[in-house]
């Protein structure tokens, strides 16, 4: 009787085909914002941010390292503290009808978004709450 107990514990067999042919995600949760800085977890960060955003980097699914995204390629110092980014040319901002931007994406724009995350004193910093889950638990100075 407990080994018949024991099979239906055990985890069905993964389909080789997945990682190929991807798969369809179906969740149900209400996003606490859209904007992917202020969470960590659930469907805004997993789901919604990378629909709605370009990253500068992606990371790959199996392999976890970096992928280019709005960054074509990166160098990092021998000490590892600091990062230089090559950005991607003729990214434009969303247009609408009630936006109309007049410049593309630059490298103020990723100097721009850092420092509202990792500086309290920023204008935009508060925005929201201003709480940065992921970026308050990486503890990068100010």
């Amino acid at each position: 009787m407990s080994l018949a107990s024991l099979w239906g514990c055990s985890e069905p067999q993964q389909d080789s085909n997945i990682r190929s042919r991807g798969f369809v995600y179906c969740g149900q949760d209400t996003p606490n914002t859209f904007n992917p800085q202020l969470t960590d977890g659930g469907l805004t960060a997993d789901t919604l941010a990378a629909q709605i955003f370009d990253r500068l980097l992606l990371l790959d699914p199996v392999t976890h390292r970096p992928l280019p995204s709005l960054a074509k390629s990166w160098t990092m110092s021998g000490d590892g503290l600091t990062y230089t980014f090559s950005l991607r040319e003729g990214i434009a901002f969303q247009s609408t009808d009630w936006f109309k931007p007049t410049r593309q994406f630059n490298a103020q724009d990723v100097v721009f978004s850092f420092k509202r995350v990792i500086d309290p004193s920023h204008p935009f910093h508060a925005v929201s709450g201003g709480r940065y889950p992921w970026f308050e638990s990486q503890a990068l100075p100010t």
